[in-house]
């Protein structure tokens, strides 16, 4: 489109929330999973049935949040946590969290699962998303969701939310070499702070 200039938004931390670059590992490795649940835009069961399947118990743990935005998703999500209520592995977080509980839910885990299905991600910058790289988060993200991050930069993997089979593989494989990765998603995380930094951002709008 011409006389049109793409600017990237930047990754941004509030006031007086502490920011930890240097990933370690630990076991169990924890998955967080959170944001409003609309029922068939985010499948929550396939996703979890896919983790289960990995049989990692004591090694990873899936952390959602059940906070869902109406009356049929808060009856999908009621049958989904009494399905899955005595598996160790799985845990769930129920309602909103706004303000710095946010921010403190999202260092509470290893990892971001995002996994946005709407082709409008393609076009709009996720919040969630961006919090995860502005606090040194690898991701688990879908091809729709912002895609050219994953292109770009080493920060997590790309996952396939048609085909739980395959899936379940590559939550295998990602939880698999983790540790191993450690140092790569440490680097890239870097590197993507610096490129969407507030100071590009400043920049990129006043040339």
């Amino acid at each position: 489109v011409p006389h049109v200039e793409l600017i990237h938004p930047p990754v941004l931390i509030p006031q007086g929330v502490t920011v930890q670059p240097n990933l370690t590992y630990r076991e169990p490795v924890r998955i967080g999973f959170f944001g409003h649940y609309r029922k068939g835009e985010k499948d929550v069961d396939g996703i979890i049935q896919a983790f289960v399947s990995c049989q990692l118990a004591g090694r990873a743990e899936l952390v959602v949040q059940v906070a869902p935005t109406g009356p049929d998703d808060a009856a999908d999500m009621e049958r989904i946590m009494k399905k899955y209520e005595h598996e160790d592995a799985v845990r769930f977080i129920q309602g909103k969290v706004q303000g710095r509980a946010w921010y403190d839910l999202l260092q509470s885990v290893d990892v971001l699962f995002l996994p946005y299905s709407n082709a409008r991600y393609l076009y709009n910058w996720s919040a969630v998303y961006f919090n995860a790289l502005a606090l040194y988060r690898p991701v688990l993200a879908t091809p729709v969701l912002n895609p050219e991050i994953l292109a770009e930069y080493q920060v997590g993997q790309e996952v396939d939310l048609t085909d739980l089979q395959h899936l379940h593989q590559q939550l295998e494989q990602f939880l698999n070499s983790y540790k191993a990765m450690l140092p790569t998603y440490e680097r890239e995380l870097r590197r993507v702070n610096d490129d969407f930094s507030t100071a590009m951002f400043l920049q990129a709008v006043l040339q």
